[in-house]
């Protein structure tokens, strides 16, 4: 693609696998619509219209870069090379930027895998006198580079941490006490601090049940991974010992085939020869689709046998899982009316005593005692966090039951559909055969 004019980098999407991209001597102005091609090694944009390094993602392999002869002026950009930890080789040759008498020492110390820059190989001498003058520089920088790391290790085990959930058909069970505690009717009525023990309990009591739930639900899970393997070898051993069977039945065919095409071809002009061979041929091709089709037809048997137990094996795990999740969500709103029944009569003692002038109020904030002055107020907004907790309680559950439910339908719809896309192809692929030898036989009487 080189010397051909180009003013922007496209239509590349259909290169995901493209290793070498030589971009030079065009007209291109910025680096961009190539972060999809991470399996490139060696990228050349020597010779372009480039005023900044920039765009460069996504390439984790990269090893070359030749951007000579452009028009880079900062040396900015250079720290976007950084992460390239394959990156030996970088020209900048021919740009504004390698005048600048700080250029190579802030490669060199900034860019750490590097072995060449502009062609040349950079001494051990060289990389220790960079790394000194940029010594405070490159600390504060791998600091920095550490904590990044960090989070995103910790944001990606929290990702995995929520996709085996929602494997396990959990997610929001694990974080539901703390989505229910922030609620802000629930906030708000938190903020007396006579609640504190029964908040304590309640967690308490919520962290057993969830850790149950937790262990129950990694059975389901594993029987769920277990019982569908066993079905996919099952199937896959079926489909293996049919193809096997097929493919010798049609190498036997195939054999007789050849040997009547050569005696056709032997036959001449000898008509009776070879309506004798094209009609024994003929038979013989009827007979291995009746065979082929009677192998399919015993094989869809035992698969929709199979299909049946499967069906049957996953209705099972399914109820045990819905009832599960029912005496789960059950035993979870045994505990949300204990902690408002408890707190209401809390919350109650608490008026009655500030009414009374017997309250020690330098125990509570502002906010508390103005909450509890209101009694209306107060019991109203109990009743509204309990009603919060309770429908989100609802919700959890019912999204839990919906894709358990979607589990059991997808599973066995899923593996219907697909042996009866099986089951089509194989005969349609019988029918075809047939068909093209038909027509060979008749073109052979033709000739």
């Amino acid at each position: 693609m080189d010397n051909n004019r180009i003013e922007r980098i496209e239509g590349l999407e259909g290169c995901p696998n493209l290793e070498w991209l030589d971009l030079s001597f065009n007209s291109i102005k910025v680096i961009e619509n190539i972060e999809h091609l991470s399996k490139l090694t060696d990228l050349s944009l020597q010779s372009n219209q480039i005023t900044t390094v920039e765009g460069l993602t996504g390439m984790p392999d990269l090893s070359c870069l030749s951007m000579g002869d452009n028009s880079i002026k900062s040396m900015d950009g250079l720290l976007s090379l950084r992460p390239f930890t394959k990156l030996k080789l970088v020209s900048f040759t021919g740009n504004p930027i390698v005048s600048d008498p700080e250029y190579r020492a802030y490669a060199v110390s900034h860019i750490p895998s590097l072995v060449y820059l502009d062609y040349r190989r950079i001494p051990a001498k060289e990389r220790a006198a960079a790394h000194e003058q940029y010594q405070a520089e490159i600390i504060e920088l791998e600091e920095k580079e550490t904590i990044e790391k960090s989070q995103r290790d910790a944001a990606e085990r929290d990702e995995a941490l929520v996709a085996r959930h929602i494997k396990m058909n959990i997610h929001g069970v694990p974080g539901l006490m703390a989505d229910l505690l922030v609620d802000p009717e629930t906030a708000k009525v938190l903020v007396v601090p006579d609640f504190k023990e029964a908040v304590a309990e309640y967690k308490q009591g919520g962290k057993s049940a969830v850790d149950e739930f937790t262990d129950t639900m990694t059975r389901q899970y594993d029987r769920k991974l277990a019982e569908t393997g066993e079905f996919d070898a099952v199937v896959r051993s079926l489909v293996d010992e049919a193809a096997y069977s097929s493919r010798k039945k049609v190498r036997v065919f195939t054999k007789g085939y050849e040997e009547a095409k050569r005696k056709l071809a032997a036959a001449g002009d000898d008509v009776d020869t070879i309506e004798s061979i094209v009609h024994t041929t003929e038979d013989a091709v009827y007979d291995l689709e009746a065979q082929l089709l009677e192998l399919e037809t015993v094989r869809q048997e035992q698969a929709d046998e199979f299909l049946r137990a499967f069906e049957a094996v996953v209705a099972e795990v399914s109820s045990a899982s819905l009832e599960a999740i029912q005496v789960f969500f059950s035993n979870w709103r045994t505990l949300e009316t204990s902690f408002y029944e408890t707190t209401s009569a809390i919350a109650n003692n608490v008026s009655e005593e500030l009414a009374n002038g017997t309250l020690e109020l330098t125990r509570y904030n502002e906010a508390a005692v103005a909450l509890l002055k209101d009694r209306v107020g107060l019991n109203t907004a109990m009743q509204g966090a309990h009603d919060n907790r309770g429908t989100l309680i609802d919700k959890v559950e019912d999204d839990l039951l919906a894709v358990e439910r979607a589990w059991a339908r997808d599973s066995v719809g899923n593996a219907r559909t697909a042996e009866d896309t099986r089951n089509r192809v194989r005969v349609s692929e019988t029918y075809d055969f047939v068909q093209r030898v038909e027509a060979e036989l008749e073109g052979d009487q033709e000739d």
